[in-house]
């Protein structure tokens, strides 16, 4: 009568008997239809330089890199995709897909500095494949530096006065004071340019100035040079600022120090004067 009772309301036999059905193995579940994504190509160099830091092989890092690119997330190549990445944890798979962002960035910026460049007419060769060659965006834009146009900066405005040929010699140690002189004397004749400050090799001498200031803030060299000062010897000053956020709690000392808002200034001190 029990039985009856179980079978009417719409109980299986299974569950009348007390016996469970197994489960049958769960299939991994199909992903949203993955869009895919613009992705930088990762050169065979940087390819061995990431596996050797990962401690993993380039054929899995290539493979994470073509499944990132075909649109799956990380969690997903993680769980169901682990042949093709070495299995690999999430973290690290994270770190490939910033690389491949990365590279992705660099690519489309090279892209528009070649573009710029070739419609000013100043794009050569060995210049596009220094471009292209630059391992990170920071030595793209030390490259492209010098190639800037500033049509409207006191430099331009120097360069129109004649000033270049003298800022180039400095530039190169091959000229002297006296030299320096004559040589502004001469662009002052040529240019026949006159000015209410100091007269006319004054004004031209200051405008050298301006264009070697221009020339060092571009050299590659020199802006390498002071990054790695600013990684050396900078110092981060940390000001705590009372009453930037209001509220109140039992979180003890932690927490109430955690609740100060706090500005940062960061001062970059030179070795050596």
């Amino acid at each position: 009568r029990r039985r009856c009772v179980y079978m009417k309301r719409g109980a299986t036999a299974s569950a009348v008997s007390g016996t469970k059905r197994p489960k049958a193995a769960a299939d991994p579940p199909s992903e949203r239809a993955p869009v895919a994504r613009d992705a930088g190509i990762l050169s065979a160099a940087a390819v061995r330089a990431l596996a050797s830091d990962l401690d993993a092989l380039p054929t899995h890092v290539e493979g994470c890199v073509r499944l990132l690119a075909e649109g799956h997330t990380v969690p997903f190549i993680a769980r169901y995709r682990q042949p093709e990445t070495g299995g690999m944890a999430p973290p690290l798979l994270r770190r490939i897909d910033a690389a491949s962002r990365d590279a992705a960035s660099l690519a489309a910026r090279c892209d528009a500095v070649v573009a710029a460049l070739r419609k000013t007419d100043r794009l050569t060769a060995q210049l596009e494949a220094a471009l292209r060659a630059a391992p990170t965006l920071a030595a793209l834009e030390d490259v492209y530096a010098p190639h800037k146009s500033k049509p409207c900066s006191l430099a331009e405005r120097a360069r129109a006065l004649g000033c270049e040929p003298a800022a180039q010699a400095m530039w190169r140690a091959t000229i002297d004071d006296s030299g320096l002189s004559q040589a502004l004397r001469a662009a002052a004749a040529g240019s026949g340019a006159r000015s209410s400050e100091g007269g006319t090799e004054a004004a031209l001498r200051e405008g050298t100035q301006k264009v070697l200031a221009e020339m060092t803030a571009r050299s590659p060299a020199v802006r390498e040079a002071a990054r790695g000062a600013l990684r050396r010897c900078a110092l981060v000053k940390c000001t705590a600022v009372a009453g930037k956020l209001s509220g109140s709690g039992s979180g003890g000392a932690g927490a109430a120090s955690s609740k100060k808002a706090s500005t940062a200034t960061a001062a970059a001190v030179a070795s050596g004067g």
